[in-house]
């Protein structure tokens, strides 16, 4: 795969996917499944885990199994193993609190994380005097407050309180740059500091280190499986046009997920040549359409993206008709403009566009749905997880296991991409062999002969028309 970019509030991450070496599965299933559950069920949270989701590597469709390296290329499982024994892992000690960890209130049912402020001017201990709105008679210390508050727990009033700072919800979704809103920024309660008793402190599923870095995952993983069927696009296109050899992906330019025609500096001008139809056959070149340009190909404005196919839709269209125009003009150069025009609006169909979609197998790649991790909308299904049997059969109902499984779209929507593929191949290589793919979907663009010669270019004024020449396209 190519490398990728994904995208924190103020930078780009570029991401490379590497081979490091085999490994004996088996060895290891245990393991990985326990450091994966871990991550999808505990970690991330409110991902319908538990209503709709279960575990199961064996039928999964999607089996990329998570863990981590050391820097030999070796499975970590000594890291593995410190982040999931930290599950509900208590606090024994004011001492153990550091400025690197994050921190869980056990009475907090939203999963707020803290951080640690080590500072001297701001301590105070569990027998101070309860200082905030809320007072009553049983209130006085910050103890008898927290002792009100959580059941069933004693609080020691001479230990200090541990001073924190809430951080903000954990950002999951990297696919593009977000900006902050200052005033959201300079309102932010986490600012200020809270207190609490070691009694009520957890640690939380992540360290900062590690929680800066396994947050990003479902991003990486779904831009993985994006780029994975592009590839199989890439190649099928190659494989069947064969006007180019593939450039390997170590050639290409990062992927950025961004508008290929608002970005691409290369496009001052467009890479074409003069349209005839002499060097069809002979059509051999290094230009071809980039992974960047096929994902905005696939990609509906639905998918809230920073790039949709609208533009490259519209292109093709175009292309398609003055393509199609010239291919029946060159065959049928005696034939009447009503007949001429009644084949071509058969070939430009959003119908016929949508037949040759289901016949070349290209419907899976459209791109339809906007990504959602968590709550009543959340759509993706996390690696080696399936739907639970129970809910196939509810399988009708949209709030339950459907949105995982399908995308709702028009049928006119595939016709667009079908146009938007063509728009890509226009930009990004030449007429030639943007008019061999299109010939291998099968659309009438070249003029060929009963012998499968080209044939040649008709005169422009044709002084009468043949009632023979318009039959033959009426009945085909």
């Amino acid at each position: 795969l190519p490398k990728f970019n994904i995208y924190d509030h103020d930078k780009e991450i570029t991401i490379q996917v590497i081979y490091l070496k085999s490994i004996d599965y088996s060895q290891y299933r245990n393991g990985l499944k326990y450091f994966c559950k871990y991550l999808f069920e505990y970690v991330f949270d409110n991902m319908n885990i538990d209503s709709i989701l279960e575990f199961n590597i064996e039928q999964s469709s999607f089996q990329l199994i998570p863990c981590l390296l050391t820097k030999f290329g070796d499975i970590d499982w000594n890291r593995m193993e410190i982040i999931y024994n930290r599950k509900v892992k208590k606090i024994q000690d004011y001492n153990e609190l550091n400025d690197t960890e994050l921190y869980c209130a056990y009475h907090h049912e939203n999963k707020q994380y803290f951080v640690n402020i080590s500072d001297n001017s701001l301590i105070k201990r569990a027998s101070d005097l309860w200082d905030m709105k809320k007072k009553s008679e049983d209130i006085k210390t910050y103890a008898d407050y927290f002792e009100h508050l959580v059941p069933n727990i004693h609080i020691n009033r001479n230990t200090f309180l541990a001073t924190m700072k809430g951080i903000r919800k954990p950002k999951i979704n990297y696919l593009k740059q977000t900006v902050i809103n200052p005033k959201d920024e300079a309102n932010d309660p986490s600012k200020k500091p809270i207190y609490f008793p070691i009694e009520v402190l957890h640690y939380a599923p992540l360290n900062q280190y590690d929680f800066e870095l396994i947050y990003k995952l479902p991003t990486i993983l779904i831009r993985i499986s994006q780029l994975y069927r592009i590839e199989r696009l890439r190649k099928l296109f190659a494989d069947n046009i064969q006007s180019y050899s593939l450039i390997d992906v170590d050639q290409m330019p990062t992927v950025s997920f961004n508008d290929f025609l608002k970005t691409n500096e290369n496009l001052s001008f467009l890479p074409l040549i003069p349209l005839t139809y002499d060097n069809l056959l002979l059509c051999n070149t290094t230009l071809q359409p980039s992974p960047d340009i096929l994902f905005q190909a696939i990609t509906r404005r639905s998918t809230d993206e920073n790039l949709d196919m609208e533009n490259l839709e519209i292109l093709g269209d175009c292309f398609l008709k003055l393509i199609v125009s010239m291919s029946l003009y060159h065959r049928y150069p005696l034939a009447g403009a009503g007949a001429l025009t009644v084949e071509k609006a058969k070939q430009i169909s959003n119908s016929n566009l949508y037949r040759i979609t289901v016949q070349k197998k290209l419907k899976a790649y459209l791109n339809v749905m906007k990504i959602s991790f968590r709550g009543e909308e959340a759509n993706w299904l996390p690696p080696g997880y399936i739907i639970k049997k129970t809910e196939q059969n509810q399988i009708n109902n949209e709030l339950g296991s459907k949105r995982y499984e399908y995308q709702k779209v028009k049928r006119k929507a595939f016709a667009d991409m079908m146009e938007a593929f063509m728009g890509a191949f226009l930009i990004s290589t030449n007429y030639m062999v943007a008019i061999q793919f299109m010939k291998w979907l099968g659309l009438d663009v070249i003029p060929f002969d009963e012998n499968k010669e080209i044939m040649k270019v008709p005169p422009i004024h044709c002084s009468y028309v043949q009632n023979e020449e318009s039959n033959r396209i009426v009945e085909k």
